[in-house]
């Protein structure tokens, strides 16, 4: 078959050597690979458990306000949300193990990052020998957008680790045509479109990988494990698909910016950063002119393959940006997996521009790790307004989204009040036609009937962002966060309460501000 790749060759460090059925050579290699790999995996734990214990963000707080539900009624409250839910439903079966705590929310995440490690060894390994693999392993290891969310309450590092297995499993099932992996990749497809939405663009963009394979293919069963694969994918994923459905019509990203071309390849280039870019390229680049000259037609049907996968997952989100907001920086987390496999895989096909190009990227990552952390101080504004809060206190929080958070700090003991409305559920925030109630939630329509219900002696605590702009939902916010405030401040039935230890934020970059109030 023209597009079929054989394994390795016993003795150059293919499988086989791994399985033991080869001498010397093989197990030799076999030995470093695995040595090198551990190497990696101690370094990404030191590089990726900094800040496990730094307060929880807004994201965060919604992940582990979701989390804290009944597993069963997850995906039920998911429908207020937008995201499918399978991590958050690992995320609940962790904290049962391992406690809610900001560590133990993290270290799912830390867990899955430090998994790529070998997962990308194995599959770089599986698709184009063990150098292939030790590369992939390596970028795997140090590429900064991984140390950033291993450290965070969020379902991107288990996107990374499914994309990188799912790339591989894509290559053996229908590049090289080892059919046992095609219900693997559909398994895995349907995970990850039960992760993140943006599984449907990896989805859309391993169909178009298929297209040169079928042209190409001298096999008849090609197309039907195509269709059973996908199928399969598209079975597991049909229950929620009425969620979806209703998501879609009801909730959105009134936070998200539209990208433009230009500000979409800056949040490609964040992965890495500049220089990691530029190294990249340049290693990947001698990689594929190798394989041009020298590479078999199934080698190179493999990296097309990869090829297509990384860059057409974000190319139809771009597209999809111009009708809906489906564009985020951490969401290009889905194409990461397929980009980590192909520079392993390019890499080793030069192999002393790729090993030279792979030290430099790794240096840059042990040398400049991302410094976020705090995003937030949530935690401190908790912190220091919990002394003066009680059971059935209210807390009003201006960004409706900062909600969950604060009860992760405060407790769901208190009341909550956003300008959408009172908050039922402090664990979640209801995306559901957000904007247009934004847009009504002035101090007359929704304050004034919460603070003429207070009875005396409540104490308010008023929640308020640091404010920023780019688009009407951040406006809208900064807008009411002034006319809220304003109108406590004017309001004769309340006394202000000095809040000790609440100085102004510094560093977060998603910061808040808190004042208290006690009714007369």
């Amino acid at each position: 078959m023209a597009t079929t790749v054989r394994p390795p060759a016993a003795g150059r460090g293919g499988p086989a050597a791994a399985r033991g059925s080869a001498p010397g050579p093989g197990r030799r290699s076999a030995a470093v690979a695995c040595a090198l790999a551990a190497v990696l995996l101690g370094l990404t734990l030191l590089l990726r458990t900094r800040h496990l214990d730094a307060g929880l963000w807004v994201d965060e707080g919604i992940a582990a306000g979701v989390a804290a539900h009944a597993l069963a009624d997850i995906p039920g409250v998911l429908a207020q949300d937008g995201s499918p839910p399978l991590y958050y439903m690992l995320l609940n079966l962790w904290t049962r193990l391992f406690g809610t705590g900001e560590e133990a929310l993290r270290a799912l995440s830390v867990t899955a990052a430090a998994a790529c490690v070998p997962a990308s060894l194995a599959a770089g390994w599986l698709v184009a020998g063990w150098r292939a693999g030790v590369l992939a392993a390596a970028l795997a290891a140090t590429v900064p957008f991984l140390t950033v969310y291993a450290q965070e309450t969020r379902m991107y590092a288990l996107v990374v680790l499914l994309g990188v297995i799912a790339a591989a499993a894509f290559v053996r099932a229908f590049v090289q045509r080892r059919r046992r992996w095609v219900p693997a990749f559909a398994l895995l497809l349907a995970a990850l479109l039960l992760t993140h939405n943006w599984g449907l663009f990896l989805a859309a963009a391993a169909a178009l990988a298929l297209v040169p394979l079928l042209r190409a293919a001298h096999d008849d069963r090609l197309p039907r494990d195509a269709l059973a694969a996908f199928g399969l994918a598209a079975l597991a994923y049909a229950p929620w698909v009425p969620t979806l459905a209703g998501q879609v019509r009801a909730t959105g990203a009134p936070w998200a910016r539209p990208p433009t071309p230009r500000t979409a390849w800056g949040d490609v280039a964040s992965l890495w950063g500049t220089a990691g870019w530029i190294v990249l390229l340049a290693g990947v680049g001698a990689g594929l002119l190798a394989l041009r000259r020298r590479g078999t037609p199934g080698e190179r049907a493999a990296v097309r393959s990869l090829v297509i996968l990384a860059v057409a997952t974000p190319a139809f989100a771009l597209a999809a940006s111009s009708v809906a907001a489906v564009w985020a920086p951490r969401y290009l987390a889905m194409a990461l997996g397929p980009a980590l496999l192909l520079g392993g895989v390019a890499l080793a096909r030069a192999p002393r521009i790729g090993v030279a190009a792979a030290g430099v990227l790794v240096a840059l990552g042990v040398a400049a790790p991302p410094d976020v952390w705090p995003k937030s101080n949530a935690r401190e504004v908790a912190r220091a307004g919990a002394p003066l809060t009680a059971p059935g206190d209210l807390v009003v929080s201006t960004q409706p989204e900062q909600v969950p958070v604060l009860a992760y700090h405060l407790g769901h003991d208190l009341r909550y009040l956003t300008p959408l409305g009172p908050v039922a559920d402090p664990g979640v925030t209801d995306w559901r036609h957000a904007l247009a109630r934004l847009r009504t939630g002035d101090a007359r329509r929704r304050l004034r009937p919460a603070l003429d219900a207070l009875p005396a002696g409540t104490t308010v605590l008023l929640v308020t962002p640091v404010p920023w702009t780019g688009t009407e939902w951040a406006d809208l916010v900064a807008a009411r966060s002034a006319e809220w405030r304003l109108a406590l401040d004017a309001d004769p039935r309340l006394r202000p309460v000095r809040v000790a230890g609440a100085g102004p934020p510094r560093g977060a970059w998603s910061a808040l501000r808190v004042r208290a109030y006690r009714r007369v």
